[in-house]
């Protein structure tokens, strides 16, 4: 600290610095209290007091939030419905798989069946295929009627037959 009367020595600390704008004053009003005395001095001065009604749209909202909640419900039952017929298609869609591949199994079984008994009967007629060709034989093995032919002739018998398609005349 120095001396008061020496004005040549230089402060070590010197003062602070005022703060920047209005200083405060000590019996300042807040601003609430600044807006209760305006409209106190206008109700006294009998002009109309300007005041703002705030509505609450917590109603509007409400609802809109409800709507939303059944439309998500909504969406909800449809997806748990989709899931369902998903899980029925897919059973059937494996029923389905299951009746092919015995089908196949079946359909394979009477191919070979009925290659034996054309084996057979091809062994017992020793006749060339001319001959075969020329006269069809009939015989009754395990409840089937097989007509003895040769292999160029059940070759055309098993060819899925295609009709031509006419042509369409041209625009």
């Amino acid at each position: 600290m120095k001396h008061p009367e020496d004005t040549k020595t230089i402060d070590m600390m010197p003062a602070p610095k005022r703060g920047r704008g209005r200083p405060p004053k000590a019996d300042a009003m807040t601003p609430a209290e600044r807006t209760r005395a305006y409209r106190a001095r206008l109700a006294e001065s009998g002009r109309p007091i300007a005041t703002k009604n705030v509505t609450d749209n917590y109603g509007a909202r409400s609802m809109m939030i409800q709507e939303m909640e059944k439309e998500m419900r909504h969406h909800m039952q449809r997806r748990d419905d989709m899931h369902a017929e998903l899980e029925k298609m897919r059973a059937e869609l494996e029923r389905a798989r299951d009746l092919v591949q015995s089908l196949r199994t079946e359909t394979a079984e009477a191919k070979t069946r009925h290659l034996d008994v054309l084996t057979r009967l091809t062994a017992l007629d020793p006749t060339g295929k001319k001959e075969a060709a020329a006269k069809k034989t009939t015989a009754k093995k395990e409840d089937l009627t097989v007509t003895v032919l040769n292999a160029e002739q059940y070759e055309q018998n098993a060819a899925p037959r295609v009709q031509p398609q006419p042509r369409r005349p041209s625009r």
